[in-house]
């Protein structure tokens, strides 16, 4: 399912049993929360990250206990998205969007408009259609991979332009565009596809430079967020080759991992990892040089059956490298009910995990003890523990703790408010 439809960036694990002095099946009955729980954008989100020129914010939240969905107004519409990393994504692109839009209100950009009308690849340009799939319908994307409740087939990627396109120089253009922007060219959000298509052409039918046409920009381009640093090379690597290329890029350095061709194969070929996306992830698992196990995470990514929960495990990707590089040194991944944990050296086991409130509810209280009857068959763990992006209400941390997990919560929100700068402060 689509970002902007259903929900990203994943949830996991659950936990549970009750807190106080006493734990008896009743009290931990009565103490249950029951989906959806309802939340304040308000309250969750940086001010300034609430509304802008083309979008607003709904101030009411659904959350499943693990990911919150967010109701958006905007001018092309109302559009849902699951998960704070998926709305980071969106809001990236409507800031995108808005700026070009304001390009296109230009005199530089009203030139090359007419330079384009009048050139051969006008003509060129309307026998191509658009390579971005469709969307499914709301639910929880997320929440449906962590509880691994059902399994879909999935099917051939959407996201490769066409030959037309490749040739005559607007999927170039496009990367480019999308580089400057820092979003996802491939991105399934048909309002900023369908401008990013428009100025792409322009630009390459009418000889305007990316340089020139930001100079262009009235108020300038803004900035956008990104999770890590590690990202820049990592998107320059999408700007500068085409989606066939990434393909055997990434297949290379998976194989450097020691992956099977096998595993190997079955996340290249899933559907919901676009290049963008599948670049990313893979370039994070790379930087973790000899960390072992690198194939139980992809063997978890492949089974990824929403866009929502690609891009879950992309940013669990990065938040495990930011862990091993400046945290505490990662040993191996583990596949532990079909969720990717880290083992580090001094033998503790650990989930990252970017969701983005976690409540004591049923789905969660089961997980963790499937969870930790997995653990309890390791041997040597010196620990286990859960790093959530978001934070972890009272009755779970108490559960989680009597069940012998040590929590970290809203460990995202510190990196998120750093990396939004002052343009999203709070």
């Amino acid at each position: 399912m689509s970002c902007n439809k259903r929900v990203v960036l994943w949830g996991i694990t659950g936990l549970l049993i009750l807190c106080g002095a006493v734990f008896s099946p009743e009290a931990s009955s009565q103490e249950l929360k029951r989906a959806p729980i309802i939340l304040k954008a308000s309250d969750i989100l940086p001010r300034s990250l609430l509304k802008s020129s083309n979008y607003s914010i709904k101030d009411t939240v659904r959350s499943d206990g693990l990911v919150n969905t967010y109701e958006l107004e905007t001018k092309y519409g109302p559009t849902s998205v699951e998960s704070t990393v998926c709305l980071v994504k969106r809001i990236n692109e409507l800031h995108a969007l808005d700026a070009m839009e304001r390009l296109q209100g230009t005199e530089v950009f009203g030139k090359a408009a007419q330079a384009a009308a009048m050139g051969p690849l006008n003509t060129a340009k309307d026998a191509v259609t658009d390579p971005v799939g469709t969307a499914k319908s709301i639910g929880s994307g997320i929440g449906r991979f962590i509880s691994n409740v059902g399994q879909a087939v999935a099917s051939d990627s959407p996201d490769q332009p066409g030959v037309a396109k490749s040739v005559l120089g607007q999927a170039s253009n496009k990367r480019a565009f999308a580089y400057e922007f820092n979003v996802d060219p491939y991105s399934s959000y048909k309002p900023f596809q369908d401008v990013l298509e428009k100025v792409a052409w322009t630009a390459a039918a009418g000889s305007l430079t990316v340089k020139a046409a930001f100079s262009a920009i009235p108020g300038g381009a803004g900035a956008a967020m990104s999770l890590t640093s590690t990202t820049e090379s990592l998107r320059s690597l999408v700007r500068d080759n085409p989606p066939a290329a990434l393909i055997e890029i990434n297949k290379q350095k998976l194989s450097g991992m020691d992956i099977s061709s096998r595993t190997v194969n079955a996340y290249m070929n899933n559907r919901y990892y676009n290049p963008f996306e599948q670049t990313l992830l893979v370039g994070e698992l790379e930087s973790m040089s000899g960390v072992r196990g690198r194939d139980s995470f992809i063997s978890v990514a492949s089974a990824a059956e929403e866009e929502s929960v690609a891009l879950f495990m992309r940013a669990t990707a990065q938040l495990a490298a930011l862990f091993n590089k400046n945290i505490g040194p990662v040993e191996s991944f583990i596949e532990i009910s079909r969720l990717a944990f880290i083992r580090t050296k001094d033998g503790r086991m650990i989930g990252i995990f970017p969701v983005d409130n976690v409540a004591w509810t049923l789905n969660l209280a089961e997980r963790e003890k499937e969870i930790s009857q997995e653990i309890g068959k390791m041997k040597e763990v010196r620990g286990k523990e859960l790093w959530f992006g978001g934070p972890v209400d009272r009755v779970a941390q108490q559960a989680l703790k009597a069940r012998g997990w040590k929590v970290t919560d809203r460990f995202t929100e510190k990196l998120f408010k750093e990396l939004a700068g002052t343009r999203y402060a709070k």
